[in-house]
Parts: structure tokens; C-alpha cells; sequence
């Protein structure tokens, strides 16, 4: 692992890390008639969940705000497919022959004769 590699693998962690500490939040409201009603409440603090002002009216109806664990997951896997893209092409480029350099002139010219 060159220090490229590594430079980009402490980026990815540290991406996780503070997608982890600032998650995605939803909130699920449940109507007394039936059916629910989700709404995408932005990112906040882990310890600091939003409110998404509505108000418990009656036992029959409830309010639920949690992490949208779906968007974080893709989020992760997001970071997660770049970081090791960018990693398996930075190996790559470590792993190369090294290569010659002819002048044009050695390339064009045709075999030289030994008499």
C-alpha cells in the first residue's frame, strides 16, 4: 500500500465516521384511520434528533422519528465504491513496467545493415 492508497483510505474512513455522527433523519407518522405517512427530516447530530413538529393528539395516533437507516446504508456503499475505486486504480498505477522512451527517429528509421 503506497501513501496514496492510504491517503485514501483514511478519507473513506473519516467520511463513514461523520456520516455515522450526522445520519440522515426520518420521521413516520401512523393516522388514527389507518396508514402512515413518512417524511425525509434532513441530517442532524446522532445525539440531537429533530423534531418534526407534529403533536401526539391521541393514543391511536403516534409519531416515530428515527435514522433513515436505507439512505445511510447507501451513503456508506456510495463511499465505500469510490473509495475503492480510487484505491484499485492507485494500485494500479504502482504495478506498471516501467517503459522506454525511443525517439521518433529510432522508430521510423529501418534496420541498419551490417556489411
Amino acid at each position: 500500500m503506497n501513501q496514496q492508497q492510504r491517503t485514501v483510505l483514511i478519507a473513506a474512513l473519516v467520511a463513514v465516521a461523520v456520516l455515522g455522527l450526522i445520519p440522515p433523519w426520518r420521521t413516520e407518522i401512523r393516522m388514527p384511520v389507518g396508514g402512515t405517512y413518512e417524511k425525509a427530516l434532513g441530517h442532524h447530530l446522532l445525539f440531537l434528533p429533530p423534531a418534526s413538529g407534529h403533536q401526539m393528539t391521541s393514543g391511536k395516533r403516534g409519531e416515530f422519528v428515527h435514522v433513515d437507516y436505507g439512505r445511510l446504508f447507501l451513503y456508506w456503499a456510495g463511499v465505500g465504491g469510490c473509495a475503492g475505486s480510487v484505491y484499485l486504480v492507485l494500485a494500479g498505477m504502482g504495478s506498471r513496467p516501467a517503459t522506454t522512451t525511443r525517439s521518433f527517429a529510432e522508430v521510423d528509421a529501418p534496420p541498419r545493415r551490417e556489411e
